[in-house]
């Protein structure tokens, strides 16, 4: 009777001990499982972050070409405006020399020119700026001889020059003039063919001539 039982609790303790191992198995099946799709998902994650980072080099590389692009476009075009600028300036100095040379040079820095159509002294010296010049105005003897040649190819008696005389005034004796002594007050400064400047009323109408510098 006492090895029956024995038995018995033999045969219930080995049961329960086969049912913990069952146990214990499902929930290390179960652990790896879940492991396993834990494992699925990272490489899932690390294969997009991967494409990601693909990505974005290709942007960055993208972006590297363009701007090298972008460069060699600008330096090409800089180079270009560069030969523009040069021979935009060749042609200005040949275009200047042109235009000195239809003048007459009345001394190392200074020409003149002869216009020949009459205009009051505002029109006369309003024309000169068109050829980006002023009215005449000469500072030592030699360049008042120097106009005085050349106006004396005229047949007018008298022409503009570049002085506006508001009041009869004494010039200072550190400048060159050849005033008349019968000028008027105030009024606009001319210069004959013989070369004395005389002052007349402004809207009166006479050629003119018109001084620049090299």
């Amino acid at each position: 009777m006492f090895l029956c039982a024995f038995f018995v609790i033999l045969f219930i303790y080995s049961s329960l001990q086969l049912d913990d191992s069952r146990i214990d198995s499902n929930t290390v099946g179960i652990a790896i499982a879940r492991e396993n799709e834990t494992l699925v998902a990272r490489q899932h994650d690390d294969s997009v972050l991967n494409t990601q980072v693909e990505r974005m080099f290709e942007t960055i590389q993208k972006m590297h070409n363009l701007l090298t692009n972008m460069d060699i476009q600008f330096s090409s075009k800089m180079e270009a405006l560069s030969r523009a600028v040069d021979a935009l300036e060749a042609n200005q100095g040949s275009l200047r020399r042109s235009l000195i040379a239809e003048w007459t040079q009345i001394s190392d820095q200074k020409f003149a020119k002869l216009i020949s159509v009459n205009a009051n002294w505002t029109e006369a010296n309003t024309i000169c700026s068109t050829f980006f010049a002023t009215l005449a105005i000469t500072k030592s003897p030699q360049e008042n001889q120097a106009l005085t040649a050349l106006i004396s190819q005229s047949s007018d008696q008298v022409f503009w020059i570049g002085s506006r005389v508001q009041l009869q005034i004494d010039v200072p004796s550190d400048r060159f003039h050849s005033f008349s002594n019968d000028r008027h007050e105030g009024g606009c400064a001319a210069v004959t063919r013989e070369g004395v400047w005389k002052t007349r009323l402004c809207n009166e109408r006479h050629p003119f001539v018109c001084q620049k510098t090299k």
